[in-house]
């Protein structure tokens, strides 16, 4: 099963260089996800059931700026034990701009705990093929900077957790960068950030890569960490 949603970037989505941001970026592709989803599911209940993210990956091979119009396609692939994954590809005039990979699972929210797709659910979705698979990635936690971060209520979404598209605002203000010094991010979650007024982001520069992560003031829960591989 294959969808696609075209879009024309607005300003209000993009960031002083007038280049789309990665949060907003996310934000699209969850929004096609969910459009697939709205259609491939009408005849599952799901009012018990939510998705959570695991980990994200993304390559830019180029930015995306204000008033472009633009395709994002999105296709399930493989539903394996607990795990879903997913592609996502955006398009300028059949031109591919980026590659996205994301791996989530399905969560009974009154048992808190996760649960295998069902047969039902196997079925509303065509296994199609990758367009992109992630390299396995190694992570440094040396880290040599440190920061405190605030949490703002209005980064708070329906779950009553930060939303996980603004932990690409959380580690892009730290690392004082933006969506046009970036050509890869990966970003696994570990831990929700609930019920907290700040935290703290720790990261090491190497080689043009920046290993990060995002955990507890007392240090006891890591809620994610990642790497971004910068422009040269």
């Amino acid at each position: 099963m294959i969808t696609s949603v075209n879009f024309k970037i607005p300003h209000s989505m993009c960031d002083r260089f007038g280049n789309l941001s990665l949060r907003n970026l996310v934000g699209l592709m969850v929004e096609t996800s969910i459009i697939q989803a709205q259609e491939a599911e009408k005849n599952i209940d799901t009012k018990n059931l939510r998705r959570i993210l695991y980990c994200r990956d993304i390559k830019i091979k180029e930015t995306i700026k204000a008033e472009e119009e633009i395709k994002i396609t999105t296709m399930p692939l493989e539903m394996d034990k607990f795990y879903c994954h997913r592609n996502f590809c955006v398009e300028k005039d059949g031109k591919i701009l980026v590659k996205a990979y994301a791996r989530f699972f399905i969560l009974d929210i009154n048992r808190r705990r996760p649960i295998k797709a069902s047969d039902e659910f196997k079925k509303a979705y065509s296994k199609e093929k990758a367009i992109y698979r992630p390299e396995k990635i190694t992570y440094r936690d040396d880290f040599t900077n440190e920061k405190r971060i605030f949490v703002r209520n209005s980064d708070i979404d329906t779950n009553f957790h930060v939303n996980n598209a603004v932990y690409f605002d959380y580690i892009l203000d730290y690392l004082d960068i933006y969506s046009k010094d970036i050509s890869y991010v990966n970003m696994v979650y570990k831990n929700e950030i609930r019920d907290k007024k700040s935290i703290l982001a720790e990261s090491i520069l190497y080689d043009n890569q920046i290993d990060f992560r995002l955990k507890s003031e007392d240090s006891k829960r890591i809620y994610t960490y990642g790497k971004i591989i910068k422009n040269v």
